[in-house]
Formats: structure tokens, C-alpha cells, sequence
């Protein structure tokens, strides 16, 4: 199988998880420097969002903060991620995979994304599962 390595990712992105015959993985877990793997198709995220005046660096440094060194995320974590999402993505709905949370980790969160109806970056999309990643700070 193919694969592309993401270390070098500079921004955030979306591998939307489905049979593509690429496989992309990324250093994840802070200082764990973690490698994980999935197949799917890779989606980059907007570097020149502001959303409710939250500019893309603070977004993601946040979300940084919240999974600092985080090899699993917890219920409680998952809410707070759920929450800042939801207050900084206006488009389309992004929402921690709750059934998944043992694999989510700092800079790879499993997530299920369900496209809005008007300006969506997914147009034509069911409800799908994803990774939501960025670069790993370790």
C-alpha cells in the first residue's frame, strides 16, 4: 500500500477514513512522538480561518493545550475539544468519535464530521469518520 508521511505538516487536516489504497501517518502524542497510521484521503483545513474571532493559530494551540502530551482522551477531554470545535468551526458540525476516544491522542482525534448545508468544504458528503491532525510539538 501506498503511504504519505504528514511530519512535515505545517497546517491541520482531515484524513477522511475510507478504502483509498493511501495510507498517511504522523508523529502524534507530544513528546511521545507517537507514529499512528490510517487509510484514507487527506483533507487540509484552511490556514486563514477566523471563526468567532479565533484566528487558525489559536484554534489550534488550544487544542495543543487541551491533548499536551494526551496518549488517550477522556470523556471530560473530549468535551472541552467538542466544545471548542463547535465554537470555532461554523460550517460543518466536527465532534469527537465518542466510541473511540482510547485512540484519539495529541495531534490525532478521532472524529465524526457530518457536512453543513451551505458553504461546506465537503459538498456531496454523507456523515463520514475522520483524523483530525496538525503538526505534533513534541
Amino acid at each position: 500500500m501506498r503511504e504519505i508521511n504528514l511530519f512535515g505538516l505545517d497546517q491541520a487536516g482531515l484524513i477522511i477514513l475510507t478504502d483509498s489504497g493511501i495510507r498517511y501517518q504522523n508523529q502524534t502524542g507530544g513528546e511521545a512522538c507517537d507514529v499512528k497510521v490510517c487509510e484514507g484521503v487527506f483533507a487540509p483545513m484552511d490556514n486563514e480561518m477566523l471563526v468567532d474571532g479565533i484566528s487558525y493559530h489559536q484554534f489550534f494551540q488550544t487544542l495543543s493545550d487541551l491533548t499536551r502530551n494526551l496518549l488517550s482522551i477522556s470523556d471530560s477531554d473530549a468535551d472541552q475539544i467538542d466544545r471548542l470545535i463547535k465554537a470555532s468551526c461554523a460550517v460543518d458540525e466536527i465532534s469527537i468519535d465518542r466510541e473511540r476516544l482510547e485512540e484519539s491522542r495529541e495531534a490525532w482525534l478521532l472524529v465524526q464530521v457530518t457536512p453543513g448545508q451551505d458553504m461546506t468544504d465537503f459538498s456531496g458528503f454523507e456523515p463520514f469518520n475522520a483524523v483530525l491532525t496538525w503538526p505534533n510539538h513534541g
